[in-house]
Formats: C-alpha cells, sequence, structure tokens
C-alpha cells in the first residue's frame, strides 16, 4: 500500500511568494522565511500558555524607529541566517513581547539580528502599528506579523499590503478576525467632544486592544444612554462611572503632571480585568465605562431558528435584539478570537 504525505509548507509558499516580492527585503522576507513565521506564530506556546508577539521584520532598525518618539531597545542576540534568526529570534523573545514590547528581526550587510523594542509608553500616545502602517512610507522597509486570532496569521508591509493567513477550515473572502474590533473606539467615543475625540479614541484603542488580547472571549455592550440598560441583570453597575474621556481631558490639559498619566495607565489595567471577566461590559458612547459582569435572559433561537453556540453567543443574539432600544451596539469576541458587530444604522 502506498503512503503519501501532503504538507501545507508549499501551498504557504506560493501563496506568499507575491507578497514577499513586494517587500524586496530579501534574504529576510522571502517566501520561505514568512512561511517559518507564519507556521510558528500561530501556534506559539511557551511552558503550555499562549504566546503572541507582534513581530517586526526591517532591514534597518535604526531608520525604522526613528518614527517612534521616546522608544528602547533591547538587543538579545546575533544569527548568522535568516531562518536561524527567525527561530532563535522568537524563542528567546517572545516571552518578553509584553506590555508594548515587540519583536524585531533585522538584517543590515549580511548581519541578522533579533531583540525587543517598544515605542512611547505614553497612554495618548499613537501605537506602533499605527505609526509605521497607517500609510504607505517608501523611506523605510518593514513587515508585520502577528496572530490576531486561532488559526490566524496577518502580515502587513510598508505598502500597505495586508495578508491573512488561515490555518483552519474557514473560508476565504471574509472580514479579518479582529476587523469589528478596530471600530470599537470609534463608537465608545463617538459622543465625545470633538476636540478630544482623537487622542480618546487612541487611548481606548490601545487600552481594548491589550484588553481584548489578554481575554478568552468577551462581550461588549455600547449605549448613548448614561445609565445602564434594565434589561441587564446582576451586574456589577459602577456608582461612579470610569470616565476616561474626563482622564484624557486632564492629561491633555495638564501633561506635565504625572498623576494624570497615572489614572490613565489605571483605568487601563481595571478596563482589561472587566473585560476578561464573566457577562457583559458595558460602555457608553461618551467615553465612560458604566458597569461590567452583566447578563441578559438569552433566547434558545432567533428568528424561529436555533441559535448555534453557547452562552455568549446566545447572549450576543439577544443584545442584537435590543438595538435602538436601549443599546446602541454589541460587539463579541469568541474564545478563539474572532468577532462581530452589530450596530444601529445612523
Amino acid at each position: 500500500m502506498a503512503t503519501t504525505t501532503k504538507s501545507l509548507r508549499s501551498f504557504l509558499q506560493g501563496s506568499l511568494s507575491d507578497f514577499a516580492e513586494s517587500c524586496q527585503m530579501g534574504p529576510l522576507v522571502t517566501a520561505t522565511t514568512l512561511t517559518s513565521l507564519v507556521v510558528l506564530l500561530a501556534n506559539l506556546r511557551e511552558e503550555g500558555a499562549e504566546l503572541t508577539p507582534e513581530v517586526y521584520l526591517c532591514e534597518n532598525l535604526e531608520e525604522t524607529l526613528k518614527l517612534l518618539p521616546d522608544r528602547d531597545v533591547l538587543q538579545i542576540g546575533h544569527a548568522v541566517d535568516p531562518i536561524s534568526a527567525i527561530t532563535e529570534g522568537l524563542k528567546k523573545c517572545s516571552p518578553l513581547a509584553i506590555g508594548g514590547w515587540s519583536v524585531y528581526l533585522s538584517s543590515i550587510a549580511g548581519n541578522y539580528e533579533f531583540g525587543l523594542f517598544r515605542g512611547s509608553l505614553n497612554p495618548l500616545s499613537i501605537s506602533v502599528n499605527s505609526t509605521l502602517f497607517s500609510e504607505p512610507l517608501e523611506s523605510i522597509k518593514v513587515v508585520r506579523l502577528f496572530r490576531t486570532a486561532t488559526g490566524c496569521v496577518e502580515l502587513c508591509n510598508n505598502n500597505n499590503n495586508t495578508h491573512c493567513i488561515l490555518l483552519n477550515d474557514r473560508q476565504e473572502g471574509g472580514p479579518k478576525p479582529n476587523q469589528h474590533a478596530e471600530t470599537l473606539p470609534e463608537l465608545i467615543c463617538r459622543d465625545v467632544p470633538e476636540n478630544l475625540r482623537e487622542p480618546s479614541t487612541t487611548y481606548v484603542g490601545k487600552t481594548l486592544d491589550r484588553a481584548l488580547g489578554a481575554c478568552h472571549g468577551t462581550l461588549i455592550a455600547i449605549t448613548k444612554k448614561d445609565t445602564v440598560p434594565s434589561f441587564l441583570k446582576d451586574g456589577v453597575v459602577l456608582l461612579s462611572p470610569l470616565d476616561l474621556y474626563e482622564a484624557v481631558a486632564k492629561k491633555s490639559k495638564f501633561n506635565q503632571e504625572i498623576t494624570n498619566e497615572h489614572r490613565l495607565n489605571a483605568y487601563a489595567a481595571l478596563i482589561q480585568g472587566m473585560v476578561g471577566s464573566d457577562g457583559i461590559t458595558v460602555f457608553s458612547t461618551k467615553g465612560r465605562l458604566l458597569a461590567y459582569n452583566c447578563f441578559i435572559q438569552s433566547p434558545s433561537k432567533v428568528d424561529g431558528k436555533p441559535v448555534v453556540g453557547g452562552a455568549r453567543t446566545r447572549a450576543y443574539e439577544a443584545l442584537r435584539k435590543k438595538i435602538g432600544n436601549g443599546i446602541d451596539a454589541v460587539f463579541i469576541q469568541s474564545q478563539d478570537g474572532w468577532t462581530k458587530l452589530a450596530k444601529e444604522q445612523l
């Protein structure tokens, strides 16, 4: 009996060849090196714990990081070839890529280096990802890889080309796993005064990005009211809501007072805990967190059809039916990192 062994490796290399060529960063960035990185990042673990580092490939680290204010770099090691740099770099650096630190792999004049870097720790600063990839850059060459969900790795380069590689049975052509998460900050800050809407959205975006990356699924409801809807039961309603807009306003007005920055960092830690809790976290469109650990009576059927999924999915469907009746938007992130969003049409 003949035995045949099949591998996704050749398929991945073929899928990534055009992207690799567009980066013009060989030999660090080729279809082969990107394939190795994608496979490693898709299921990266250390002592049984999942690791989801942001990995940046660049030709000249110093030139690349000039765009980042208050940056810091920690060089970890060298390698003799790109594959060794990838293997050793991820093994030694990935467990440290937390709290704003990212992994870098660089090559210049045939030398390969790996380590970690971070951007500004100012809670109102624009994220590293947004700084480097918000628009095409011609002065530098850089590639970012990041696991956005179970079995999904996203690649982006300085030309604003993005690839999502799915190592599962999901259909091609759908939205990115985290696409709806990118809309959340704008909804939460929709009714913040215009002069502080942008920094408030930046802060909420960075805070939620870390919170969603650390949790194992969550539900978020957004209301334009100042109170929690009555149909949300058994929740922890804050007597004094976390006023994120007010904290941002104080930081913007009194930038030199360190207590205002500490307040933003402290709120971010609380939000991470609340979003990671069981139940529903409730925000208002004025940039306030009103409650967490809330629950709603969930139907077993929607529009006469059984709801496919667990308790979180049923709660999402129940909240979706309340849009326009106390709720303006509802967001769900499943345990594997995929997201959905429903909102009122304005």
